[in-house]
């Protein structure tokens, strides 16, 4: 469980909300190579076949992903400019295929946002496909003025908390990121303040005393310093609500799991209306 979660206090939302956006995204590795054949060997012996199918765009190396996944290819090999790429669109012929390829070397990969899932024939298996929730998350010096201004907008607060980190710490925004989806929130303000370890105390309603870490400061803000974050978690009321706030913002594609018992498939009915 995320740190986050020690001290969040959860709030009565005041009408009923709706949960994360979901998307589903669809990985698509790719090697650039000048020798396209010597790569499709490589890839043929780690259980991939060749799809022997045209693309309208083959010169156009920015449509190759879309390409691939409306054909359920996995994998695409391609020549860099200024050669025509030429490229070859392969499948794992397994699950035990697509694995053992997960630890291949390749260039790299890409992730493409899908409505569907695509389906793959009898010969092969179609690409890795995650569902992501949509969350914004937004820093700001001005946490009080962003609630009022969003729950103006059509949102409501779900819960708060506060927590002491270290400034070097790794991976924070990305835990904070899971966090919001756990608890089923689309919008996440966060206020972060350099503080010393000994000014951070609790007051009796589990809130870190602020005005105690304003009034006892750091001398400048250090890498091996700590800092309070402030974090609130809100939801929307409408679909117009949450796109504004996409909108204003963007938004992060945080992996879920569907199958499992989770805030975005578990909400009661009533708030499980978004989609």
């Amino acid at each position: 469980m995320h740190a986050f979660f020690e001290h969040y206090l959860p709030a009565e939302p005041e009408a009923a909300y709706l949960a994360p956006g979901i998307s589903m995204l669809a990985e698509i590795w790719f090697d650039i190579t000048q020798d396209v054949q010597s790569a499709v060997q490589r890839w043929e012996q780690t259980g991939f076949i060749r799809l022997d199918v045209a693309s309208e765009n083959q010169h156009e190396r920015a449509t190759f992903c879309r390409h691939a996944v409306s054909i359920a290819a996995s994998l695409v090999i391609y020549r860099p400019p200024p050669s025509p790429p030429e490229p070859v669109y392969l499948a794992p012929q397994s699950m035990a295929a697509r694995r053992q390829a997960e630890l291949a070397p390749r260039y790299g990969a890409a992730t493409i946002v899908i409505d569907s899932i695509p389906v793959a024939p009898s010969t092969h298996i179609g690409p890795k496909v995650c569902p992501v929730a949509l969350v914004s998350l937004v820093r700001t010096a001005e946490l009080p003025g962003m609630l009022a201004t969003w729950q103006n907008k059509g949102f409501v607060v779900l819960g708060s908390s506060d927590l002491l980190i270290k400034n070097n710490e790794m991976g924070f925004s990305e835990g904070l990121r899971q966090a919001a989806v756990t608890a089923g929130a689309s919008l996440a303000f966060l206020q972060i303040t350099p503080a010393k370890v000994r000014a951070v105390q609790r007051k009796a309603d589990g809130r870190i005393d602020m005005d105690a870490v304003r009034a006892d400061p750091p001398v400048k803000m250090s890498p091996n310093g700590s800092s309070v974050v402030q974090l609130v978690l809100l939801a929307p009321v409408s679909l117009h609500a949450r796109e504004l706030a996409e909108a204003e913002f963007g938004s992060s594609h945080v992996p879920i799991r569907l199958e499992e018992s989770s805030p975005v498939t578990a909400l009661p009915a009533t708030l499980k209306t978004s989609s």
